[in-house]
């Protein structure tokens, strides 16, 4: 619930496409998987996988992981 806020007043203050705004989705992607929200927490890695890739030009050591995270959960349904 406060992430979504968060991630709510994000959008006002950053640009679209910002690193700050990957890194809020993948922070309530690791929310809703440690609340076993699994479906939940697949939609934020995947839109935080997508704005990191939008805006890094190099792939950074977190994009690996949410891969991997988008690969596990993906498994589990």
């Amino acid at each position: 619930k406060y992430y979504q806020k968060a991630l709510r007043i994000q959008e006002l203050h950053y640009p679209s496409g910002h690193i700050e705004m990957a890194k809020i989705l993948d922070n309530i992607a690791v929310t809703y998987e440690k609340l076993a929200d699994s479906a939940s927490a697949l939609a934020f890695y995947q839109k935080a996988l997508n704005m990191y890739e939008k805006v890094c030009v190099v792939r950074l050591p977190r994009q690996e992981t949410i891969l991997t995270k988008i690969k596990l959960l993906s498994e589990s349904f």
